[in-house]
């Protein structure tokens, strides 16, 4: 199995890039559908996946707070719970979620939120605080599927030594880090990526919240992939 096939991108664009969609992505376990982050655009493009309707719970991972990371996720639970009846669950390790989701609206029965995984998802979730957003918690996420390991960044300005640690040493397979083409304190400029990464490593990161579409071949010339949609 490739790294390509563990999660499954409904969206690789950054907040102000529309044109590619709000970066998510989506993988099954034990029948149960997960989605990593479900931003403005991403209710609309699930909700007839196969996947999702055959699905028997639904679980949301959670990065930040941003709109383009949680935007339809009030969209979500009021489908699932009115519509389809599917339970939803939550991991976001924060108290902020309540009070977001009660001022649009969603009832506490509409979902469950955890701050640690449970054992039956089958699944393990690491979260390391990064940096993003002064005014919230930001997490990216190593996961381990299967025994296999990736990292899923969310919205970060650098890489986690850890992670990076882990990653250069083999222990974590892949990397999923969001990129952008100029110096920022919010997301990694593709400058830091290519100090941080040395060239034989390159290929298994995967560029994703795309700032434009003309940007990946100047990722792609730093031997770096862009996760595919």
């Amino acid at each position: 199995m490739s790294t390509d096939e563990v999660l499954h991108f409904i969206g690789s664009g950054s907040a102000f890039n529309p044109e590619m969609d709000n970066t998510s992505a989506w993988f099954c376990q034990n029948g149960m559908f997960f989605l990593l982050d479900c931003g403005e655009t991403v209710f609309g493009k699930i909700w007839n996946l196969p996947a999702f309707e055959t699905a028997s719970r639904i679980v949301v991972l959670l990065t930040h707070m941003h709109s383009d990371h949680v935007g339809s996720i009030g969209t979500l639970l009021s489908y699932c719970a009115m519509v389809v009846h599917k339970s939803v669950d939550i991991y976001y390790p924060s108290s902020a979620l309540v009070p977001y989701l009660s001022m649009v609206g969603i009832k506490s029965s509409f979902y469950t939120q955890y701050v640690e995984i449970p054992k039956e998802w089958g699944i393990e979730v690491s979260p390391y605080p990064v940096e993003h957003a002064k005014d919230m918690d930001c997490f990216g996420y190593v996961l381990t599927l299967g025994g296999r390991k990736v990292y899923y960044s969310g919205d970060a300005a650098d890489i986690p030594d850890e992670v990076l640690q882990q990653f250069l040493s083999g222990l974590i397979e892949h990397l999923y880090q969001d990129t952008c083409m100029e110096v920022s304190e919010h997301h990694c400029p593709l400058s830091l990526l290519e100090q941080r990464i040395p060239k034989e490593h390159r290929s298994r990161v995967s560029a994703m919240h795309i700032s434009s579409k003309q940007s990946m071949e100047i990722i792609k010339e730093k031997g770096f992939q862009v996760v595919s949609v």
